[in-house]
């Protein structure tokens, strides 16, 4: 009401009408959305207010822009802390205010995060097949297995974890193969999956290896020493003679995968233990055989004595060889073997003619 010369009187000012173009929406976390407020009359400022009650500034994913008496609130890549009642507000000259609201509700689709493929295992181990998949609301998960459900498997080593994780106990070889993480939104019909390749390593299991081998030195002769081992993924074959890794040169030659090796040449020195090593992703295992080395006898110490009739003399044999060499006395002229007299030490012989009283 306002006074002039001719007395009172009043404006009449119409009431703003404020409308959103939707009342409710619903999107997915990572999409953009916009609402559109429009106001009929003439209004002095459009504002909008988000779930906490707070005047949306524009910023990078949050803009604002009027147009007239239209205003356009856009989202961009919604997270779920968007959701909640958004309300435009108009305010007309007079102070006076018009609201509308709106519903944004964020749903999070399913989601398939960090998934490992293939997955790998040792034999043996209680062991976890990893799915971490999310969605709002939270998801229905299964597993399937040669297009089984797990749940409907006959197995209680196959576990399904609260965390929707696939526990297998004592996990085997017969275990591996292809594993589905299926989730499902029931609310929304939504379904998806994901494959995962289980694959199971066997630690290292040599067979085949024969204890101990013979030889004979200084006659050029070769040996073969051979390991053999099973696992999976298939173990590498290593040959360690004193602490140190074999390679192949002219001593040594390695055939079919290092399972075979050829000692050239055998010397004395060549005897001793050998030790075969198997190794894969899963462990690994030794195993020792043990090369026996024969040496001809030799005799190092012979000569000829000399003594009176009815004396008496020693004579002395020294051989070497491997194993140590049996020493017998035989008389040229006649073939005749002694027995009686002779005294043996260690490799040595001595023989005793005693003298006739």
């Amino acid at each position: 009401m306002q006074n002039n010369d001719s007395g009172p009187f009043f404006i009449l000012t119409a009431l703003l009408q404020v409308t959103i173009s939707l009342n409710k929406a619903q999107v997915s976390v990572g999409v953009s959305k916009f609402f559109t407020c429009t106001v009929i009359g003439d209004p002095e400022s459009i504002d909008w207010y988000n779930p906490q009650g707070e005047k949306i500034v524009s910023n990078q994913r949050v803009v604002v822009q009027k147009e007239g008496v239209r205003s356009r609130l856009t989202i961009y890549n919604a997270n779920v802390e968007d959701a909640g009642i958004y309300k435009c507000q108009a305010t007309d000259s007079g102070g006076q205010t018009q609201e509308a609201t709106a519903v944004l509700e964020i749903y999070q689709k399913l989601t398939f995060q960090n998934i490992t493929s293939p997955q790998e295992f040792i034999q043996g181990e209680d062991v976890q097949v990893v799915c971490q998949v999310t969605s709002s609301p939270a998801p229905i998960v299964s597993w399937l297995y040669q297009n089984e459900e797990i749940s409907n498997i006959a197995d209680n080593r196959f576990v399904m974890l609260p965390n929707n994780n696939l526990q297998i106990l004592k996990i085997s070889k017969s275990d591996e193969g292809i594993y589905r993480c299926e989730g499902r939104v029931e609310a929304r019909g939504e379904i998806d999956f994901r494959d995962i390749i289980v694959i199971v390593n066997v630690p290292p299991v040599i067979t085949l290896l024969q204890k101990s081998f013979n030889a004979t030195a200084d006659r050029g002769e070769a040996i073969t020493l051979f390991c053999r081992a099973t696992g999976s993924p298939e173990p590498q074959i290593n040959w360690y003679r004193k602490e140190t890794r074999i390679e192949e040169n002219d001593k040594y030659v390695l055939r079919e995968s290092n399972t075979e090796l050829t000692i050239r040449e055998i010397k004395n020195i060549d005897a001793g233990p050998y030790i075969c090593e198997a190794r894969n992703k899963a462990g690994k295992m030794t195993n020792q055989t043990f090369l026996q080395v024969f040496v001809q006898p030799q005799i190092i110490q012979l000569k000829n004595e000399t003594t009176s009739e009815h004396g008496q003399a020693t004579l002395i044999c020294e051989a070497e060889g491997e194993p140590v060499p049996e020493i017998t006395w035989k008389r040229a002229i006649d073939g005749v073997t002694f027995s009686e007299s002779v005294e043996l030490q260690a490799h040595q012989c001595r023989l005793f003619q005693e003298q006739k009283k």
